[in-house]
């Protein structure tokens, strides 16, 4: 191989080398982007269902919450209404206690009057029998002693009125709904703490959520700047190997030596690629046609000065190497055909 076609060939192999080194750091990069949206958008997710699960606790907590003050505010205007009970059931017990007892005294007074006008009847039956007046008298009787019957029981209701009055537990039931007012006191506290703290922890999760969704995007920009890298690199790589017609990739299996056999063989033989015994693992890169590798050429032979012994032997050598076959091949550079 001249030195020519070995600059040229050195020049491809190492510009396609380079390119194809290239292409694989850009794959490399581009996988280890693919790797980075993995786990940005593995993050998204996972915030997204720790949103997801908060928000259920939120709003049911926030349900709970609106509960517990509805409830709260019942709970005041018990405990109100306990406070105005009480006062009116002692206020009532009182009245009812003193109208029972303006009514004993009413009852004893009509009793009186009516053993009044028993006397006063006896007085009249004995003086005017028979008469007007004793008639008006026994009447009168009559109704005073209905008057003094309904007086006695007037005063009874009075008195029973009294006592079931002031057998109303109003300060038990005070007291009872003044402890159901503290403790719903107490739960909507709790309530409102936790309210408080989920609401917190949502907000947090909510931030955690934008920023891996943040990191997703830029992710998947970066992804999409060295996606556009890679394919404009390996473009760049096929459009060199095409304009250079030489299709040349990085080789693998290049033998260190390739041995002809020139028995039998005269000057000027092509050797091709099928006459050459190849390692299992060596590949021909043109696979359409028996393509020559070498051509066998007389050696050359340096002219020295005459001597007349030397010059026979030297005839007698190159006519030797010319009926052996024996020469020098002309390599075309099996090299660039090998992979």
């Amino acid at each position: 191989m001249n030195t020519y076609n070995e600059n040229l060939r050195n020049s491809v192999v190492s510009t396609l080398n380079e390119q194809e080194v290239n292409v694989q750091k850009i794959s490399s990069s581009r996988n280890a982007s693919m790797i980075s949206l993995y786990y940005s958008q593995s993050s998204r997710i996972t915030a997204g269902e720790k949103v997801g699960e908060v928000l259920k606790d939120y709003n049911y907590q926030s349900t709970m919450h609106i509960e517990a003050v509805n409830n709260n505010n019942i709970a005041i205007n018990v405990v109100d209404a306990a406070k105005q009970e009480k006062e009116y059931v002692e206020q009532a017990v009182s009245n009812v206690a003193v109208g029972a007892s303006n009514l004993q005294i009413a009852t004893n007074a009509i009793v009186k009057l009516s053993s009044d006008m028993g006397s006063i009847l006896n007085i009249a039956s004995a003086a005017n029998f028979d008469s007007q007046i004793f008639d008006r008298a026994t009447e009168s009787q009559y109704w005073m002693k209905q008057t003094a019957y309904n007086a006695e029981l007037a005063s009874q209701f009075a008195m029973e009125a009294s006592a079931r009055t002031a057998a109303v537990s109003s300060g038990t039931v005070e007291a009872e709904a003044t402890g159901t007012g503290v403790a719903m006191k107490s739960m909507l506290d709790v309530l409102t703490a936790e309210f408080k703290n989920t609401s917190k922890t949502m907000d947090a999760d909510n931030e955690a959520l934008a920023k891996t969704s943040n990191s997703e995007k830029k992710s998947e920009g970066l992804l999409k700047d060295v996606d556009a890298e890679y394919v404009a690199t390996k473009d760049a790589y096929a459009l060199s190997n095409d304009e250079l017609n030489l299709n040349i990739t990085v080789p693998e299996n290049i033998p260190d030596e390739i041995i002809v056999d020139l028995a039998g063989t005269d000057i000027g033989t092509s050797i091709k690629i099928s006459s050459v015994k190849l390692g299992n693992d060596v590949v021909p890169t043109i696979t359409d046609r028996d393509f020559v590798i070498a051509t066998v050429a007389s050696p050359t032979v340096i002219k020295e000065p005459e001597k007349p012994a030397e010059t026979e032997e030297g005839a007698e050598g190159a006519e030797a190497a010319a009926a052996t076959g024996e020469g020098v091949l002309a390599s075309y550079g099996i090299r660039n055909y090998l992979k």
